[in-house]
């Protein structure tokens, strides 16, 4: 059984910052010493706890895994290629788009804010060397197309490659444009 109390602070400080931004400007405000306005945290603490603690306490809530067996496989796949290069680059799993793109369009941004890819390679510095999408088998369903579409062109505007993956895993194709990407040598026959 899930013990709520002991998430329950951490909690309600993401709610304080998540909030301090809905509040009305006059909203449990002091005067301080030097005539500044000044938000009480722990007023709002106990508002947040009192509107928001019923809801999630009496929630089912519980812990899921962040990949299927399947996209987990994939991960480990990347996770080995990249380990193997010498850039020290990183793989990022469920990552929101609106961490990764920067424009100055808000419409373009409330296109691709919402959405997330299913593995981001980075070097070093963070800075992105491939996205791929995995087409697993429950990927089709809605609009999978339309996103994927939208995801497809905002990496080509930045010249990042869109490496879509179908749900028998990375082709040999793949794998060698990925060695190249990783600065690896392009021979496969290990894989």
């Amino acid at each position: 059984m899930f013990d709520f109390s002991s998430v329950f602070p951490a909690i309600i400080l993401i709610g304080f910052a998540a909030g301090l931004s809905l509040l009305p400007k006059t909203h449990h405000r002091k005067k301080s010493r030097h005539s500044r306005i000044v938000l009480s945290p722990v007023k709002f603490i106990e508002d947040v706890r009192e509107s928001n603690e019923g809801v999630l306490a009496t929630a089912d809530m519980r812990a899921k895994p962040l990949m299927n067996a399947s996209e987990y496989r994939v991960f480990s796949h990347l996770e080995s290629l990249v380990g193997q290069s010498k850039y020290q680059c990183r793989v990022f799993a469920q990552t929101s788009l609106g961490e990764v793109f920067r424009t100055s369009s808000r419409a373009a941004f409330r296109l691709v804010n919402s959405k997330r890819v299913d593995f981001l390679i980075t070097d070093a510095g963070g800075m992105l060397i491939a996205a791929i999408e995995y087409q697993g088998g429950g990927h089709y369903q809605k609009s999978a197309l339309a996103r994927d579409a939208i995801k497809r062109e905002a990496f080509r505007l930045i010249d990042v490659p869109f490496i879509e993956v179908a749900k028998d895993g990375l082709s040999q194709g793949q794998i060698v444009d990925l060695r190249r990407l990783l600065g690896l040598p392009v021979s496969v026959a290990a894989e």
